[in-house]
């Protein structure tokens, strides 16, 4: 049995007779896993095929994975690298120990421009980010964490602009929505407003659920203090600005030490707090969720609703910055709304066969006109756009 190592290395070697093309760029993924029953080098191979897997999700880099366990052991590996014309080389760069979970960084030498980009051609939707709730404020004592709702809204925005390939951040970070939980559960109305007053595709909402300290560990015969640590435990809810239905909901836990004294005041909005262990810990599950919500997001065509109707001419709220270009064709949804037995709204999809070209294009808007003049249907303001 080989180790990951020596796959890595023998990886690498294959590789390295590509290493002199100086217009290459450097492609670094991270992955992470949790360290069982102390398998480190298990642990160590999952963590390398989930960074792997993000290369191929998010940048095209073929990979195949093979993994044998038994009785939780690995009893063999095999990751392989099938890449594309542009691809260079490999290799691993560093890996971490914390908390019981190992974190990597792989270097992957490959031409970004010039590779498969089928993912990002879909655009990028808009998701609206509201100020945080914190389910227990007395724990925000703790620090004296002032403002941390907000603090945690912004970096979750930092986040999606920074890792997410598929969506873009409206923060509204001052913004709280009042009886949130109630509203959410019982109607769609609420994401359907907010998605109508700021262009937004997607509403996600954000609940701290857990940042209590834990209890302090002692050494031998309490001699000493081991350091204070603290829990971090966020729930993500994801839902649709046209249906106004939950389409996602994901809670990450983890937890780190806190380099803070127990009664000294922390601003969350200063360096500071970000580049402790325990800011930097929350910086690493907000890139997981970032990741994992362009996951579940993949499938889903880009979609823009018409704001404006002028003859053969339209206005739809999708532009530049969604990844829109002078040219794209657009297919049209006719949008029905029909109450149910609670006189909730309910969206009804017609489908249409007429379709529309962009003619002109803002960051936030284009000008769409017909692509057959021939094919005229009751197309009104609110109908559904889909990229194809």
């Amino acid at each position: 049995m080989r180790s990951i190592t020596n796959n890595l290395f023998i990886i690498c070697m294959s590789f390295a007779v590509f290493s002199y093309d100086t217009q290459a760029e450097w492609l670094t993924v991270s992955g992470e896993a949790l360290i069982m029953n102390n398998e480190v080098n298990s642990a160590r191979n999952e963590a390398i095929n989930n960074a792997l897997k993000s290369a191929s999700f998010y940048h095209g880099i073929q990979i195949n994975s093979t993994q044998e366990f038994q009785n939780g052991k690995l009893l063999s590996d095999n990751i392989t690298l099938e890449n594309p014309p542009n691809s260079q080389k490999f290799e691993f760069v560093s890996e971490q120990i914390r908390n019981n979970i190992i974190h990597v960084e792989i270097r992957i030498d490959t031409d970004v421009h010039n590779k498969n980009t089928d993912q990002l051609s879909s655009g990028k939707s808009i998701v609206f980010i509201p100020q945080a709730t914190v389910k227990d404020r007395t724990q925000l004592r703790y620090g004296q964490l002032y403002g941390f709702e907000e603090a945690i809204s912004e970096q979750i925005g930092r986040s999606l602009t920074k890792h997410s390939q598929l969506t873009l951040a409206n923060v509204h970070a001052t913004e709280r929505l009042d009886h949130q939980q109630n509203t959410f559960n019982n109607t769609n109305e609420l994401p359907k407003w907010i998605s109508l007053k700021t262009d937004s595709q997607y509403i996600l909402t954000p609940t701290v659920l857990n940042i209590a300290p834990e209890t302090a560990k002692t050494g031998p015969l309490g001699f000493w203090k081991v350091s204070q640590s603290r829990q971090f435990r966020i729930r993500f809810s994801l839902y649709h600005g046209i249906s106004g239905e939950n389409i996602w909901n994901r809670v990450y836990s983890t937890s780190a030490d806190w380099d803070f004294k127990p009664h000294e005041i922390i601003s969350p909005f200063s360096d500071e707090f970000w580049n402790s262990e325990y800011g930097e810990e929350i910086e690493h599950t907000l890139e997981k969720a970032s990741h994992e919500m362009d996951e579940a997001l993949k499938e889903r065509p880009l979609m823009g609703q018409i704001i404006s109707i002028d003859n053969y001419q339209m206005i739809i709220n999708l532009g530049r910055k969604h990844g829109m270009v002078v040219g794209d064709t657009l297919k049209i949804v006719l949008k029905n709304d029909l109450p149910d037995r609670l006189n909730v709204s309910r969206i009804i999809a017609i489908k249409s066969k007429a379709s529309v070209h962009v003619t002109q294009l803002t960051e936030s808007t284009a000008v769409v006109r017909w692509s057959n003049p021939k094919i005229l249907e009751n197309i009104q303001i609110d109908d559904i756009v889909l990229k194809i």
